[in-house]
């Protein structure tokens, strides 16, 4: 599952995306799952994009 906060509606410096447990991005024994954005550029659209279509 993929969680979207907008910054705007949140009165907060950033919007923040992120991934319940059931997103299965398990790498190792830590990683990330959630991303603070500012701006999204085409490069961050495309990481984005990458993440939301992992198996």
């Amino acid at each position: 599952m993929c969680i979207f906060q907008s910054a705007y509606k949140f009165e907060a410096r950033y919007a923040t995306l992120g991934f319940s447990d059931k997103a299965y991005l398990d790498d190792g024994t830590m990683w990330p799952i959630a991303y603070a954005l500012k701006a999204v550029s085409p490069l961050k659209e495309e990481t984005i994009v990458a993440l939301v279509k992992l198996p």
